[in-house]
């Protein structure tokens, strides 16, 4: 049961990894007005901020998971979304680009984690999918990764209030502690600066952010779940 003792213990966590996310952000993405000069990874911080907090809002996580079927409820949810993006994302015509920007696409699908959490939850995943973004450029997908890579490190503060409400139920999606890259949301962040170097089309990177936070915001949140089967 949620007490005054929990609260108290979930703000002091999410003050903690409120500094801990924003001692690796740069000074201009610290909710300041952007500047001239603002790179790639602050204007997608600036220019989603808006759909962003409509996620949070609708999610209204962690109040929002009274039980374990609720839990259970958006984990299907997230895992429709979660594959249906990695599917896209791992298009033929995309894969060289990837390494381009330094990355390798395994080390950032988080889908697996989502099926396990789910198994030893006692559930077997039904088939439920969701539309596959429309993502039509690199740029676009690459756009749509950072907001994966966004939510990872929000999800992160989750598992433990997630357990203090429901008791001990596996979080390795939302805790992370089992991916294989050690800092994905670092490599993520250096990817963008390296594509707005070579002079990659920035506005199709914000436009894929935009349409992965919609994706997120139509599927996941609380206004879809009355349609989830």
């Amino acid at each position: 049961m949620w007490s005054r003792h929990s609260e108290d213990r979930w703000i002091e966590f999410i003050l903690q990894r409120l500094n801990e996310v924003t001692a690796m952000l740069p000074s201009y993405a610290l909710g300041r007005s952007p500047e001239r000069g603002t790179d790639l990874p602050g204007r997608l911080r600036e220019e989603t901020m808006d759909l962003h907090r409509t996620l949070e809002l609708r999610m209204g996580l962690p109040s929002s998971v009274h039980n374990r079927g609720d839990y259970a409820g958006l984990l299907t949810r997230l895992l429709a979304v979660h594959s249906a993006i990695e599917t896209r994302l791992d298009a033929p015509a995309w894969r060289g680009r990837w390494r381009s920007v330094g990355l390798e696409l395994i080390d950032h699908e988080r889908a697996y984690l989502l099926r396990e959490d789910t198994r030893n939850l006692g559930m077997i995943p039904g088939p439920r999918a969701v539309p596959a973004p429309e993502l039509t450029t690199f740029e676009e997908a690459l756009g749509c990764l950072y907001v994966v890579e966004a939510c990872a490190v929000d999800s992160r503060a989750l598992a433990p209030a997630i357990q203090t409400v429901l008791g001990r139920v596996p979080t390795s999606f939302l805790d992370g502690e089992t991916r294989g890259h050690p800092r994905p949301w670092e490599a993520t962040l250096l990817a963008l600066r390296r594509l707005e170097e070579d002079d990659g089309d920035c506005d199709e990177v914000i436009l894929g952010a935009r349409i992965g936070f919609r994706m997120f915001i139509d599927h996941v949140a609380r206004s879809a779940w009355t349609t989830a089967t």
